[in-house]
């Protein structure tokens, strides 16, 4: 009897002994994503407060961006050196790693550089290489290992336009080299054996992620950015999640992994808003900001708007007055990508606002164009801005297409109601910017730089305007028709 419970004793022992020995080891990978912050300083308190209120419950989460931090607050983009607001802050807040943007390389090659080498984080971007005399310190990819001694490996990419660049000031791009990212994903699929999980930190935009995510089903996670899209929790291309998180830190991506025995068995992502005017801040961030934020000419007042502007349509209009009038033009133009702003209230506008509608520096020039080369150039235009109307000042464009966008021609009349004539010249005002990046037939024509950038000479304008009307009362200066 003794020894039959002994035995009874003895097998209920190995039981749970096997019971404990089979208990799965899990571990939980926690990042927070950002894309496209775009200088949006005054959000980072806030912001800041979130992360760390993460970090008193995940300590080991990783903070990341996806690219595009410069270009949207004079503070940061007219600071000495350009950008390094954000990068102060971002350095502040213990970022792990970020993507490359296409507005990264909005304050020069060099300037860049110096960015690269001040943050305390690495930029990653496998399908950039960039000529070693400017200093831009890339990775392709980083692998960070967690105290579990879990490994994440991240693979950065950034977008590229059908032109072979990225969508920026192609004269802030000489010197350095671009690839297509679906080209180089094979040659890192090494990683999948060298870390535990691989997370791609892209600015593609989502339609670009949603192909990757395809053709690479071994990536664990998609971390994106460009298309400035909110994904609320994920967008699924099979196994493989993507997020975005709209821009300018009005969101921010919690995402979770789930490891058991080394292996993911879920991954879990909440979009989380970040609302500045409520709740608490990081006192910490808030007097960074403050020491940064000093300058007092951006809060100059130089006119007062009449009526609200109520959209971007009406604020690239009222650019395209200010380089027509103030350039004594015919007709001038200004691409969509181009105005920052989606509105500005009644009242007075400043300095600070026209450095924010505008931010990107780019020279204002003037060409002579044939009628019929204003034509091709908007042509082109329509093409370029994805099937989007180029905004205008002293022309009326009526689009032409079939029911897929597709362009079949343009009519273009002055302010008179007139046809262009096809062979008269006329004075054209846009940027340098658009003389480099959009095609058309006049590139080769003398070139009148007029030495101010177009926010200066929007600023000029303003200041000789005092007040401005009502654009919401001004005839529409484009339309569509399909057939």
């Amino acid at each position: 009897m003794k020894k039959s419970i002994v035995h009874i004793l003895f097998l209920c022992f190995i039981t749970l002994g096997n019971c404990f020995a089979q208990q799965p080891k899990r571990d939980s990978v926690v990042f927070v994503s950002v894309n496209d912050i775009h200088a949006a300083l005054d959000q980072f308190p806030r912001f800041a407060y979130m992360v760390d209120s993460l970090r008193s419950i995940y300590p080991s989460l990783f903070l990341v961006g996806a690219g595009d931090y410069n270009s949207g607050n004079p503070i940061n983009d007219y600071y000495n050196p350009k950008g390094y607001p954000t990068i102060a802050l971002m350095n502040a807040m213990g970022f792990d790693v970020s993507a490359v943007g296409n507005h990264e390389f909005d304050v020069t090659q060099e300037g860049f550089g110096l960015l690269t080498r001040l943050a305390t984080f690495p930029f990653v971007a496998a399908n950039v290489f960039p000529d070693p005399k400017f200093g831009i310190e890339l990775q392709p990819y980083v692998i960070k290992q967690l105290p579990s001694g879990k490994k994440v490996a991240f693979l950065g990419m950034l977008q590229i336009e059908a032109d072979g660049l990225p969508s920026t000031h192609h004269e802030k791009l000489t010197g350095i080299q671009f690839s297509l990212a679906h080209d180089l994903m094979p040659q890192y699929h090494f990683l999948r054996d060298s870390a535990d999980l691989v997370v791609m930190v892209t600015h593609l935009g989502l339609e670009d992620d949603r192909i990757l995510a395809r053709n690479n089903p071994w990536v664990d996670l998609i971390i994106g950015g460009h298309s400035h899209t909110l994904v609320k929790g994920a967008d699924w291309v099979g196994e493989v999640p993507i997020t975005q998180s709209k821009s300018r830190l009005k969101y921010m991506a919690l995402t979770t992994i789930v490891l058991e025995n080394g292996k993911k068995v879920s991954t879990t992502i909440e979009t989380l808003p970040i609302v500045s005017s409520h709740g608490k801040v990081s006192q910490e961030i808030q007097k960074r900001l403050a020491w940064l934020s000093r300058d007092p000419y951006f809060q100059q007042e130089i006119a007062v708007a009449e009526a609200k502007f109520q959209n971007a349509i009406q604020l690239g209009f009222l650019m395209c007055d200010a380089y027509r009038l103030e350039t004594a033009s015919d007709f001038s133009f200004q691409n969509f990508g181009g105005v920052r702003m989606d509105s500005l209230p009644q009242g007075p506008i400043k300095i600070l606002d026209i450095y924010t509608l505008d931010p990107f520096g780019n020279e204002m020039m003037t060409v002579k164009l044939t009628g019929e080369e204003v034509e091709n150039f908007v042509k082109g235009a329509w093409t370029k801005d994805y099937k989007h109307p180029i905004y205008s000042s002293g022309l009326h464009i009526k689009y032409y297409t079939d029911k897929a966008g597709n362009l079949k021609k343009v009519e273009l009349r002055d302010a008179k109601g007139k046809l262009l004539h096809k062979k008269k010249e006329y004075q054209v005002a846009f940027s340098n910017y658009i003389q480099t990046a959009y095609p058309f037939t006049a590139q080769n024509k003398p070139l009148s730089f007029q030495g101010k950038s177009t926010a200066e000479v929007t600023i000029d304008y303003l200041k000789r305007q005092a007040k401005v009307e009502d654009y919401s009362t001004q005839p529409i200066r484009f339309e569509i028709v399909t057939k």
